[in-house]
Parts: C-alpha cells; sequence; structure tokens
C-alpha cells in the first residue's frame, strides 16, 4: 500500500516497517519520507495514520539499535512535539538525509511565496533555512511594496482633491473665486500640491 502523494510530491524513502509511539499507546505501520511529507501509514487500520509536513519540523535525532534495544527515529515538530517511531529500516546517515530533504522543501517553499509576492511568508521560510540574506532581501521588497502603495494612494488622493476643487470651480452656483483660491493655497500649504500644480490650478479658476 502506497500513501495518497499530492502533486508534484514523490517517494525519497520508504516504505520502512515501524512502530509510532506515544506515551500512551503504539500503532504498527510504515512509514515514508517523501519532498514534502513524512507520512506514516497505520497499517491496522486504527486510524493512526500520521502526516507532518516537512517544513514544521525542527529536529531529528536517530539512535542506532542496542543490546536490548531497537533503532529509533525522532522527529521534533515546530511547536516542539515529539514523534518517535521505531528505525530498524534507517541507515546511520538518516539524520542528515532528512535534514538535506527539509532544506530542499523549504526553499521550494519559500521561491514560491516570493513568486506570488507573499513576502513575510517567504521571509518566515528563509529563516527556517537558516538564510539570513535572503530574509533582510525579501523584507525589504515587503517594505518596498507598502511604501509604493501608500505613494500610489497619495497620488491618487491628489488628484481627486484637485479633481474637487476645479469642478466646484466651473459649477455657476458653486463657491466663489475667492474661496476656491482659499481651498487652493490650503492644500499647498499641506504639501498636497507643488508650486507649478498650484499655478497651473490658479490660473485655471481665475480665467474662467
Amino acid at each position: 500500500m502506497s500513501p495518497n502523494l499530492s502533486r508534484n510530491e514523490k517517494i525519497i524513502i520508504g516504505p520502512g516497517k515501524t512502530s509510532r509511539q506515544t506515551p500512551s499507546e503504539f500503532s504498527r505501520g510504515n512509514l515514508y519520507v517523501t519532498n514534502r511529507r513524512i507520512i506514516f501509514e497505520d497499517t491496522e487500520r486504527r486510524g493512526k495514520d500520521c502526516i507532518i509536513p516537512l517544513h514544521k519540523t525542527k529536529y531529528f535525532e536517530y539512535k542506532p539499535a542496542g543490546w536490548v534495544v531497537v533503532a529509533m527515529l525522532t522527529i521534533v515538530k515546530n511547536n516542539n512535539f515529539i514523534e518517535t517511531f521505531t528505525a530498524t529500516w534507517a541507515k546511520s546517515d538518516i539524520v542528515e538525509n532528512l535534514v538535506e530533504i527539509r532544506g530542499v522543501s523549504i526553499l521550494e517553499k519559500a521561491e514560491k511565496h516570493e513568486k506570488l509576492l507573499e513576502f513575510e511568508e517567504a521571509a518566515e521560510m528563509y529563516k527556517l533555512c537558516g538564510f539570513e540574506e535572503d530574509v533582510i532581501r525579501v523584507r525589504e521588497k515587503a517594505r518596498n511594496k507598502v511604501e509604493q502603495t501608500v505613494v500610489q494612494g497619495d497620488q491618487i488622493t491628489k488628484t481627486e482633491i484637485k479633481d474637487s476643487v476645479l469642478n466646484r470651480s466651473n459649477v455657476g452656483s458653486g463657491p466663489s473665486k475667492m474661496q476656491e483660491l482659499k481651498d487652493l493655497t490650503e492644500m499647498k500649504e499641506k504639501g498636497l500640491i507643488d508650486d507649478d500644480e498650484f499655478k497651473q490650478m490658479k490660473k485655471e479658476i481665475l480665467g474662467k
């Protein structure tokens, strides 16, 4: 029996016969490591399946078999919850392999988030990889995106205000030219328009 894999997901390690151990019980099954997840399938069909996304793992620990104990694989998740499996199938370099697979998986997620302009999510993924320069780089992108949005919003506001003043000046029953010029002066003092814009709008009001 093979696990249901998502798109672009492939099995890298497994199946390995194992038992999942918790403080209260254990379940027999198969362990698979894909390029996205660690999957435990309960072969006893007791509903004890377990799926651990690689980007939610913190570190791994492998203890080889001794005189009276079997080999054990411990997976510590980001929330510090621990999953423990027997690992008679595992080789001595299992931890190194898991760390490498985890790193590639997280890096792919980071690059996908960045491509979708999800900069904060990308920064978190790069941080898990220990890529500090990339964390700084994408957070600068996020800040520039916010600043650009603010500037664009300010430009739209200035345009709306200028249009409002000019529209009022074109209505016969609207405010007097004196009031229009007063409003225009206040806009200039508040920095909503520059000198050239002030002169042009003043000319339009007086040239009616």
